[in-house]
């Protein structure tokens, strides 16, 4: 064969691969594709082997997935007239490719755009609405608000929102002390009250103590009083009994026990003389 015919023929073999190479192209499983041809989206084609005209349609891949987005934290006042700092997300899904390549194109100026849009409605929603009613379990439903505006402004895009979320929400550093001073205000309004109560109770029951005291003591003193009676009485009358049974040894055994009160130390003596009725068991019969 002609050398100069080989290396046509190789050349014509090298560009019809070139080619052929260059008129297909692979659509992932995750992925769509929008051909363009001279700039201009012709089509939209799903996952798998596709061809296209080399040279004259390009292919642009569209994730397909759903896709998150950090919107950016702002500051937002409420209804109540408190500034919070609002840490949000959003999941998202882009559902039109040819809507979506027609306005916003690419992934960086999405998150942009729709980092706008749910900080727009987020803040709008929230000045609705008391800080008290944010931090409730209530804050699913205004964010199930906040996703279906935002899904509504930004379906014009191409795109569908899965889930708006409100990721923190903090106080700014003044409004935190201002609040953190407020509640040890009333943290110790409420120790003081619980102080005067505790003493207001205090004094109720040493009170009701005392007066329990002075019945229980008053009570017992009657007792006591009624018992001694009872026991003198006892007493006396076993005394007069045995007074009648031996009248002279009564009077003996009396006797000694008033010398022994009276004269009860070795070191106590007498002056004066051994006469009267308080020595006159120590009497001879005949008066010595």
């Amino acid at each position: 064969m002609n050398p100069t015919l080989r290396n046509v023929l190789l050349v014509v073999v090298a560009a019809l691969l070139v080619i052929g190479y260059s008129s297909m192209f692979i659509v992932q499983q995750y992925q769509k594709a929008l051909v363009l041809e001279l700039g201009k989206p012709v089509r939209v084609t799903e996952p798998g082997l596709h061809f296209k005209i080399p040279f004259i349609q390009d292919v642009v891949y569209i994730d397909s997935r759903i896709l998150n987005l950090d919107a950016l934290p702002q500051e937002a006042p409420t209804s109540d007239q408190k500034q919070i700092i609002v840490d949000s997300f959003v999941k998202f899904k882009i559902v039109d490719p040819l809507k979506f390549y027609q306005t916003l194109q690419t992934i960086e100026l999405t998150q942009q755009r729709l980092g706008q849009v749910v900080n727009s409605n987020v803040r709008n929603l929230l000045g609705q609405v008391p800080l008290e009613q944010i931090l409730t379990d209530k804050r699913s439903e205004l964010m199930a608000r906040v996703r279906t505006l935002v899904d509504a402004e930004v379906n014009q895009f191409g795109i569908t929102i899965i889930d708006v979320r409100l990721k923190r929400i903090d106080l700014p550093d003044e409004n935190s002390q201002a609040i953190f001073r407020r509640m040890q205000t009333q943290r110790k309004q409420e120790a003081s009250r619980f102080r005067a109560e505790g003493e207001r109770d205090a004094l109720a029951i040493r009170s009701e103590a005392d007066k329990q005291k002075v019945v229980i003591l008053a009570n017992a003193q009657k007792q006591a009083s009624i018992l001694r009676g009872t026991g003198d009485a006892e007493a006396a009358g076993i005394y007069n009994s045995a007074y009648a049974q031996n009248a002279g040894f009564f009077e003996f055994y009396r006797s000694l026990q008033s010398l022994r009160l009276a004269l009860n130390s070795n070191t106590t003596s007498f002056i004066g003389s051994a006469t009267g009725d308080f020595f006159r068991f120590f009497y001879k019969a005949n008066g010595q």
